[in-house]
């Protein structure tokens, strides 16, 4: 596969949190709830990554791998939600995320 079309999925797939992380944004927002602004914080570091990933994707790729571990093992540990709450925030937050840098560190090998 071209190491540019590695490179577009990889960065393509980032917008899945972010998309996640705005529709809640502006559902709380537009329900009167001012405190849904607190997501758009949490997008910074996603957007932050998606610039040095696509300047320096074996970079990029590595932070986003780690981080993305980390976070979902200590979300997974550290919050008390059902199950399946805990499945569908992974997937949603931290797997992309994880996908992504994997994605990127085999787009920015040398043959």
């Amino acid at each position: 596969m071209p190491k540019k079309l590695l490179r577009n999925i990889a960065i393509g797939l980032l917008f899945i949190p972010l998309g996640f992380l705005l529709l809640f944004t502006v559902g709380e927002v537009f329900s009167g709830d001012i405190s849904g602004l607190s997501h758009l914080i949490q997008m910074a570091p996603i957007i932050l990554l998606v610039f040095v990933a696509w300047k320096k994707p074996f970079v990029g790729g590595g932070l986003l791998t780690i981080i993305s571990l980390i976070l979902g093992i200590l979300y997974a540990i550290n919050f008390p939600f059902v199950f399946w709450t805990i499945v569908l925030v992974e997937a949603f937050l931290f797997v992309p995320p994880f996908i992504s840098g994997v994605l990127l560190i085999l787009s920015s090998k040398k043959k």
